[in-house]
């Protein structure tokens, strides 16, 4: 199994994750509808909470189905060309490859889990807009700050995953005169 299939694996792998965890979004749903029809003391609040719920499901829904689509094309940015030697025998992984891929994921995976909070936080933000004192006292800042963060995050991890695997090689290397000295 060659590189980029390893990494397109790991990007249909996590988007199955994500459409499980969609799946789990829309039982959550549903219970929610279920146990609040009969219980409406504010109806205009219950109808916001399950729409929100039901974006958040449609989003990780299709997160889910993009990273399964595009796995091939986000392989190829996970996995640099000088990696993949152009014979068709790939040889084997490097650690700096390995981690690479899987720093790449988790950005994919911070990405996908922020998008639905991300979401969430700005419906409820714009649900209560020019209210200042409630929005404040709300929590909602918390959430938004928090999921803009994983955003950046997600999105450093995936983009600057190379740079990121070359650091820490680096790290493991600093000082050492001859590795096989410490062996």
């Amino acid at each position: 199994m060659g590189k980029r299939e390893v990494a397109s694996l790991a990007c249909k792998i996590l988007g199955l994750y994500t459409i499980v965890d969609a799946v789990t979004v829309i039982a959550r749903v549903i219970f929610f509808m279920a146990t609040t029809r009969n219980n409406s003391s504010n109806p205009s609040f219950f109808m916001n909470q399950e729409i929100l719920n039901i974006v958040s499901f449609v989003l990780l829904g299709i997160f889910g189905l993009v990273l399964w689509l595009v796995s091939d094309k986000l392989a190829k940015i996970m996995v640099s060309d000088s990696w993949v030697k152009p014979d068709s025998s790939q040889g084997s992984f490097t650690i700096q490859e390995i981690q690479s891929v899987a720093i790449s994921t988790l950005g994919l995976y911070f990405l996908g889990t922020a998008i639905p909070k991300f979401t969430s936080s700005m419906f409820n933000l714009a649900r209560i807009q020019g209210e200042i004192d409630r929005v404040v006292h709300s929590g909602i800042i918390v959430p938004l700050v928090e999921s803009l963060i994983q955003l950046l995050l997600g999105l450093v991890l995936f983009l600057g995953a190379r740079g990121i695997a070359g650091m820490l090689k680096q790290l493991r290397q600093a000082g050492v005169k001859d590795p096989k000295d410490y062996e």
